[in-house]
């Protein structure tokens, strides 16, 4: 089987393109004493907005929106140190179906990342399309205020190398996590949305609080039983997390 495309290549892999612009991100902001963890002072930055007129072309709001978030999100990712935390179908399915996970606040594996769900087994549907996209994983990062700010990747097609996004952020809740809530109003969290996909064990996608319920979840196992799955191999400039347990 073929590697998998990182959505981090898709959209920074051009070379030096991240050397270009994310360094003078960061220095502008130091030398303006501002939070570059916050998306809208991030966004304020004329240094941002030439990383994105390099990114696309001048298009519509929609897109340069879109364009402005990925940007937000790969600076926090560059910044982190490349993060990535692989999970594993077993892994997933035991989160999903976790009944409760008590007091507990939230803590990430690292500032910033991306978690790589299973390829294939959480869909949602956009809504630009109303078609169903396979979900490749998540952007996080976890600012100070604390807020939770995460970039849902979905779609990302290896023949077009190209993905859409959907952003969710919130500051945490009074519980210090969004594992056990209720996110939908009918109908079980994280229930199929394909027809005959329960037959294969697939999860949905259909409202931000589900993203964030999955969020909660997934850190929660990473930090009380370590890695979501082993990954082997990983090297260069690809850091893969681990937790001490």
């Amino acid at each position: 089987m073929s590697e998998r495309i990182d959505p981090w290549d898709v959209a920074f892999g051009q070379p030096g393109l991240a050397e270009r612009h994310f360094p003078a991100i960061a220095a502008a902001g130091a030398e303006r004493g501002m939070d570059l963890g916050i998306p809208d002072v991030f966004l304020m930055l004329p240094e941002v907005g030439d990383l994105i007129r390099e990114l696309g072309p001048e298009g519509s709001l929609a897109g340069f929106t879109q364009l402005g978030l990925l940007s937000f999100h790969g600076f926090q990712f560059w910044r982190a140190g490349q993060v990535r935390v692989p999970v594993d179908e077993a892994t997933l399915r035991a989160v999903i179906a976790d009944p409760a996970l008590g007091p507990w606040r939230l803590q990430a594996p690292a500032p910033a990342g991306y978690v790589q769900l299973p390829r294939h087994q959480v869909w949602t549907l956009p809504a630009a399309s109303g078609t169903a996209a396979a979900v490749d994983g998540f952007f996080w990062s976890l600012g100070a205020a604390p807020r939770l700010e995460l970039l849902l990747v979905e779609g990302l097609l290896a023949e077009s190398e190209a993905f859409s996004v959907f952003e969710v952020g919130a500051p945490l809740p009074r519980e210090g996590h969004w594992g056990d809530v209720q996110a939908r109003d009918v109908g079980a969290d994280f229930a199929n949305l394909l027809p005959g996909g329960e037959l294969r064990g697939l999860h949905g996608l259909t409202t931000a609080g589900e993203l964030l319920k999955l969020a909660s979840r997934l850190f929660h196992h990473h930090e009380r039983h370590g890695p979501l799955r082993d990954r082997a191999g990983a090297g260069g400039d690809r850091q893969s997390s681990r937790a001490d347990g």
